[in-house]
């Protein structure tokens, strides 16, 4: 049943009609963030800060014994717990009064404010990739094209990291410089300038802790490009299940390109590169997404403000807000190859 018109209605007929396909656009928007939603990795939560405990080492006691043997049953730490700053986004709708009052059905209401909502999806989605493969909060010099936005994600290029980049030491509030905490290194290649499927492959081993290997590689384009110029002779058309392929079909409908590396889709992210253009090259993510969430507040997830008037303005405005951070629980089994270029 149609609501009635009126500005009260305004909030009312957005938030029913046009805010979920807000939300929806959003993580259909960033190959990242739809691989997250699709596999269940977005998760809700709340607490003060995001905390996420994890066994480090094995105990010292249990095994073998045989009859009569004295068992140690000793306690022993064998775990610790990471913790992440909760981060918030805002994106802002606001529309003239000029233009609300020249609608007067609720049907015209939810197709025009969703135009105003399309920006913010776009501008709200813009920050959110950039922080999620570019940021190092904090960070004196996170690089160029890189960004050390203390209030935003905690991103991949803190996460995956064996502390060589500046400011990414510390992730999750354990010291990646200190040898209790090496576990909390990925790996790293910084050396390797030239791209080659065994390079690729050396790596892609190296990225394989505990029977846990990557399931997605993420690139800008040119690294991308340079991937597909190697095994377009191979297979040309991408219709066949071997290297170069489409590996990802659902991927590829939405727009995000993806090709076969050893049963693993390299899919482009141009935001990897941060705001460096994607004709230069980046780093490329070997990733495990086994460990890496996205955890949102349970009391801050797409929130919609009622529009609202200005007091010198004839206009009316609406907030969306989202709260939550990146979590990646187990670095060591991601990593980046940062220096290919060739």
């Amino acid at each position: 049943m149609a609501t009635p018109f009126g500005t009260d209605s305004l909030s009312t007929i957005s938030r029913e009609f046009v805010l979920p396909d807000f939300v929806d656009q959003v993580y259909l928007s960033s190959p990242m963030l739809f691989r997250l939603m699709r596999s269940g990795r977005v998760n809700i939560s709340g607490g003060l800060q995001i905390e996420q405990p994890m066994t480090v080492s094995r105990l010292p006691t249990g095994g073998a014994y045989s009859g009569y043997d004295v068992l140690d049953v000793a306690p022993a730490d064998t775990r610790k717990t990471a913790a992440w700053d909760w981060k918030q986004y805002y994106a802002n709708v606001t529309i003239d009064g000029l233009t609300i009052a020249r609608v007067n059905t609720p049907e015209a209401i939810a197709d025009f404010v969703s135009t105003y909502f399309d920006q913010a999806r776009m501008d709200l989605t813009a920050n959110l990739s950039l922080d999620l493969w570019a940021n190092i909060p904090g960070a004196t010099s996170p690089g160029s094209g890189y960004t050390n936005n203390v209030k935003g994600l905690d991103g991949f290029r803190t996460a995956v990291s064996d502390g060589s980049f500046s400011g990414a030491n510390v992730y999750g509030g354990l010291d990646r410089s200190l040898s209790a905490n090496n576990f909390w290194k990925a790996q790293f290649d910084s050396s390797t300038t030239t791209l080659t499927l065994a390079a690729l492959n050396t790596f892609f081993g190296a990225c394989v802790i505990g029977g846990y290997a990557p399931t997605v590689i993420f690139s800008n384009r040119f690294n991308w490009n340079l991937y597909w110029a190697k095994v377009a002779q191979y297979n040309p058309t991408y219709n066949a299940p071997v290297e170069g392929s489409v590996v990802d079909q659902q991927m590829a409908q939405l727009g995000f390109s993806n090709l076969y590396f050893n049963q693993t889709p390299w899919c482009v992210d141009d935001y990897c590169a941060g705001t460096n253009s994607s004709l230069s090259a980046g780093p490329t993510y070997f990733l495990n997404e086994e460990w890496i969430k996205l955890i949102v507040n349970s009391q801050n997830n797409f929130n919609m403000e009622d529009f609202r008037k200005p007091a010198n303005q004839d206009a009316m405005t609406s907030l969306i807000t989202w709260m939550g951070n990146l979590v990646v629980n187990n670095p060591r089994t991601q990593g980046v190859m940062t220096a290919l270029a060739s």
